[in-house]
């Protein structure tokens, strides 16, 4: 559970045999978001995109888009 510029959610992620995934869940917009990629090093990855869907959805400046570098958190 966390939040990301203010906007809370429940989140996890996971990886196994060369496939990670990141599915989190916005209860007060009633919305959730999945992320899958086929490589076992792409929580970053994965994040980023998590973030910058919610900067489209809710209007945010790309602050997380600034740090990641090949989808890597800076």
């Amino acid at each position: 559970m966390g939040e990301y510029e203010g906007v809370p959610q429940i989140w996890n992620e996971g990886n196994t045999m060369g496939f990670t995934a990141t599915l989190a869940f916005l209860l007060d917009q009633d919305l959730g978001i999945n992320t899958m990629s086929n490589t076992r090093v792409s929580n970053g990855f994965n994040q980023a995109i998590r973030f910058r869907l919610l900067e489209l959805i809710f209007g945010l400046e790309s602050e997380f888009e600034k740090q990641a570098v090949f989808g890597f958190v800076a």
